[in-house]
């Protein structure tokens, strides 16, 4: 505009599901190489109808819950005490919402059905996980005292039975997360993560853990550690943003041997930024430490074993990467850390037998 205001207009059809878009500008006067702002719009949404329970403070969630069918998230609620703020949901409703401007300082675990029943968690209000020590992120062991540190911001328990079992299926629809410790939730499988803005501020704070017949659409995500981990088959991701900090891939296709690979499709990536420091030296085939090699666009370590794509092969296409990042493409499958020539087994320590397998980087430094 002539004043030097910027003026934006957008329109939307009736099946907008939410969208993101980011402005960037650099060479600022307070010190900063690049600054920018990230616009999120969200769709309406509508309360939940039938019998509900209005949210607005943590003794709201006291007595018997379970004759509602949802709770409705309303304002600022802190489930608990300082890092303690953990609300663990059993026999009571499978609809949870958000309402517009809620603030609920906390995580959310869930007990398992064991039925595949679906669960919704929905609406534009923020899960913030801030109140959970960084430090104690790794002390996930019920036994230790601290397990609600080392927790995702949406968790679940595991099922008595997970082979005979089917898992709850998670329809999560437009919330935004915040500090999580960890992920921003276990493993989804059978379930949708669509316009939700999942934003971590310290390192090794991942995204979504995606397993098999699950689809993602319409995120924005600011993660240091791995963003989208595809670690099934069958999952689609559409329309993701991600901002990768610290560690970590923008795409991870899987640590271990038990990542399928199949009929996975990307379909519209945008890496906005990537913050790795690591690698600074070019690849070698010998190393006895990380050391960066899962700082990529798009990584794997996998291990002898993979069998990765074979039944039907994964597409991933329109992948926009703004700036040139320091690892395009890291694809290796790793030797089994006994047969690592550059480690040292102690001594009297039982002897392995190993099979040996190479393994690759490819860097780039165009996008």
């Amino acid at each position: 505009m002539n004043d030097g205001s910027v003026q934006l207009t957008t329109f939307t059809g009736g099946n907008f599901a939410g969208d993101q878009f980011l402005l960037w500008w650099g060479d600022d006067t307070q010190g900063g190489a690049v600054e920018g702002l990230t616009f999120f719009l969200d769709p309406a949404y509508r309360k939940p109808a039938g019998r509900v329970k209005t949210v607005r403070s943590y003794t709201d969630l006291t007595g018997d819950l379970s004759r509602y069918e949802a709770l409705d998230f309303e304002g600022k609620v802190v489930l608990g005490t300082t890092e303690t703020s953990l609300l663990r949901y059993r026999k009571i409703s499978r609809t949870f919402f958000l309402g517009p401007g809620a603030w609920v300082q906390g995580k959310l675990r869930f007990a398992q059905t064991g039925a595949g029943k679906e669960r919704h968690i929905y609406g534009p209000g923020v899960l913030d996980g801030s109140q959970f020590r960084y430090d104690l992120r790794g002390c996930s062991d019920d036994t230790n005292g601290f397990a609600a540190q080392g927790y995702h911001a949406l968790s679940w328990e595991d099922l008595p039975h997970p082979n005979k079992q089917p898992p709850d299926r998670f329809i999560i629809d437009g919330p935004v997360i915040s500090d999580h410790n960890h992920a921003t939730a276990d493993l989804l499988v059978g379930g949708s993560v669509n316009n939700v803005k999942s934003i971590g501020w310290n390192g090794l704070n991942g995204g979504w853990r995606l397993g098999d017949n699950t689809n993602v659409s319409n995120v924005f995500l600011r993660s240091g550690d791995d963003s989208l981990m595809m670690w099934g088959k069958s999952i689609t991701v559409t329309n993701a943003t991600v901002w990768q900090t610290y560690n970590g891939a923008v795409v991870n296709l899987g640590w271990g041997d038990n990542s399928p690979g199949d009929d996975g499709l990307i379909d519209g990536l945008y890496v906005v930024r990537t913050d790795w420091n690591p690698p600074n030296n070019p690849p070698n085939w010998d190393t006895d430490k990380l050391n960066g090699q899962n700082n990529a666009v798009i990584a794997s370590l996998m291990v002898p074993g993979t069998m990765f794509g074979t039944a039907k092969t994964s597409v991933y296409r329109n992948i926009f990467v703004d700036e040139s990042p320091l690892t395009l493409l890291s694809l290796k499958i790793v030797a089994p850390e006994c047969n690592d020539p550059t480690h040292r087994e102690p001594e009297n320590a039982p002897r392995q037998t190993c099979r040996h397998q190479a393994h690759s980087t490819s860097q780039s430094k165009t996008s």
